[in-house]
């Protein structure tokens, strides 16, 4: 693939992440740099990756790669979900995999740092873990193309 030359820009303007991310200018072929000055300063376009928001500037980018989404320790999935609304999931056509085991950290994994394992305890006893998975599906339900594992390894998907 020919890389795109861009015009002289400062270096806290980031080109290819401003392209991933707006796809419009993308499509439109024209530099990334000089479409910002005439249109996306005044749109409130993000003219790189820093940003108050910067949980959600990841998903952002790569909501215009191919392929979907996989994420390991969903929890609760607050910050998953937050996205996925600031994204308009349901017009994607896109899958998000959720694995979680719902269980906290494998023991098998923390036995020899003990404090790992009292956090993860304490984390599984006050709450701030949630182990329900009907709890965690509720807040997805809105969304279409949303599949959960509560095996880590899930070896019964396909592509």
């Amino acid at each position: 693939m020919k890389r795109q030359r861009f015009v002289t820009h400062p270096t806290w303007f980031d080109p290819e992440l401003y392209l991933a991310v707006y796809d419009d200018v993308r499509k439109a072929g024209v530099d990334p740099w000089s479409r910002y000055l005439a249109y996306g300063y005044e749109e409130g376009r993000k003219p790189s990756g820093a940003s108050d928001d910067f949980e959600f500037d990841g998903l952002r980018t790569a909501v215009n790669l191919p392929g979907d989404f996989v994420e390991f320790g969903v929890n609760y999935g607050m910050l998953a979900s937050g996205g996925m609304l600031d994204l308009d999931w349901n017009a994607r056509n896109k899958s998000f995999f959720l694995f979680d085991s719902f269980g906290g950290m494998n023991p098998a994994h923390l036995l020899a740092d003990q404090e790992l394992t009292r956090a993860n305890r304490d984390a599984l006893s006050s709450g701030r873990y949630v182990s329900d998975e009907m709890e965690v599906r509720a807040n997805f339900a809105e969304f279409r193309n949303v599949k959960f594992s509560p095996d880590l390894s899930p070896t019964h998907w396909t592509s």
